[in-house]
């Protein structure tokens, strides 16, 4: 074979090259492009699926405060009185709210009033031990000024809780405060159907101690033990992605993972652009 002939051939191979690393370098950053995008718009729909839920707590919140902050509400916890409950403490009143717990606690973490409710069978039952067991002085349960507040998660052995808490004060919001008014709410199923109807958003909410953890949820939680990030993405397949929220206990630990699940239509876009 002829110089001219070797070196022509080595030009073609080097310009083959080029191309061959002009085109994976193409693909590499329009698939970036992509996967950027699909990333930015899974954070949206978690956030989304994020301030649904605290618009759950908010909303107890509000009914707690006009319980709470209360004339006959600040004298029952200076002088309990039987018909302060039979007129507030309705078995109604829990079934209209969905409440599952109220729990009334002086400044000492005595516990002056208690009342479970089981919303599936619609009746009174006994404020649980457990529940009992977190009632203390310094329970991180409890209010500690006339204007603090409490919201977050309770994990229990019967299910995690959403729970909040604020001063019991007198009609014009005025103390000293006599205790803190909890309220709480498992968190099962018809929270998640609720989320899931307001958002439009296939989610799921998992316990992080569960033993069953799907492998993804599993993955979310070693990660969470190398970063401070409150929210994740990981993609399933080829054909779904998950964001991921982390929400809190009353403790200040992680307790739930909030996923939202969505096909991945940024993805494929981008791999069929890449196609042509």
């Amino acid at each position: 074979m002829r110089m001219r002939e070797k070196t022509l051939i080595a030009i073609i191979a080097i310009f083959a090259v080029l191309i061959l690393i002009e085109f994976i370098v193409s693909n590499l950053i329009v698939m970036g492009s992509f996967t950027s995008l699909e990333t930015n718009e899974t954070l949206q729909s978690v956030y989304q699926a994020g301030s649904a839920y605290n618009k759950e707590w908010q909303s107890m919140d509000s009914l707690l405060q006009s319980w709470a902050m209360r004339n006959d509400s600040y004298a029952y916890m200076a002088h309990p009185q039987a018909n302060y409950i039979e007129q507030n403490m309705r078995d109604q009143a829990f079934i209209s709210q969905d409440l599952n717990l109220l729990l009334m606690v002086d400044p000492s973490g005595e516990l002056v009033y208690g009342k479970a409710f089981d919303l599936k069978n619609r009746a009174a039952v006994f404020v649980s031990d457990d529940i009992k067991a977190e009632i203390s002085k310094n329970s991180p349960l409890l209010v500690k000024s006339d204007y603090d507040h409490m919201s977050g998660v309770l994990v229990l052995p019967e299910g995690p809780m959403l729970v909040v808490g604020e001063p019991i004060l007198d009609s014009n919001k005025q103390g000293p405060y006599h205790g803190t008014m909890i309220l709480g709410r498992y968190i099962d199923e018809n929270t998640t159907g609720t989320l899931a109807g307001t958002t439009h958003l296939n989610l799921t909410i998992f316990n992080l101690d569960a033993p069953d953890l799907p492998g993804d949820v599993q993955d979310v939680k070693h990660m969470l033990e190398s970063s401070d990030s409150t929210q994740f993405v990981v993609p399933l397949s080829n054909d779904y992605i998950g964001g991921y929220k982390i929400i809190y206990s009353v403790y200040g630990k992680p307790a739930l993972v909030l996923r939202v699940e969505a096909p991945r239509l940024i993805y494929q876009k981008g791999r069929d652009t890449i196609s042509f």
